[in-house]
């Protein structure tokens, strides 16, 4: 199952899911949280930060390998953080794995950015954007028929 904590092993370690929606649509999200029971009651669920999918980059590798194009679903142009939403785990398809858009960053920041020492702000949340991980053996299509 997915795994959200800020510490495995002294690291930050988000799972990201493929799940349907409550209108059977394929969801591509971040796991924020999981939560087994409420108040004594089970309730399996994972809180996830929203993402949608954004226009693909011409002749761009991964975009031609069918990775998609990913940044965060945030509700307007004043948000801080991106949406959030409850996800049952019995909706849950597959874990998957997400790759930050280093061309992009690197051209927003500098040739030397990379994800860990680039600030954790609002306008960074606007511009982020990441490819999903088609290589990743847990996404892949031979080990997940059908997805």
């Amino acid at each position: 199952m997915a795994c959200a904590t800020d510490s495995s092993l002294g690291k930050p370690r988000y799972y990201h899911i493929l799940y349907n929606d409550q209108n059977n649509r394929r969801q591509f999200e971040w796991v924020r949280l999981v939560v087994r029971k409420v108040y004594g009651a089970v309730d399996d669920l994972a809180v996830v930060r929203r993402l949608v999918e954004v226009p693909s980059i011409p002749e761009c590798s991964l975009s031609s390998a069918g990775c998609m194009r990913m940044a965060w679903l945030l509700e307007g142009s004043t948000a801080a953080w991106p949406a959030l939403t409850r996800v049952p785990l019995t909706s849950v398809l597959r874990v998957g794995r997400v790759v930050p858009e280093i061309v992009d960053l690197s051209d927003r920041r500098c040739l030397r950015a990379v994800p860990s020492n680039t600030p954790d702000t609002a306008a960074e949340r606007h511009a982020q954007c990441f490819f999903t991980n088609d290589f990743f053996p847990s996404t892949s299509r031979l080990i997940n028929p059908g997805s």
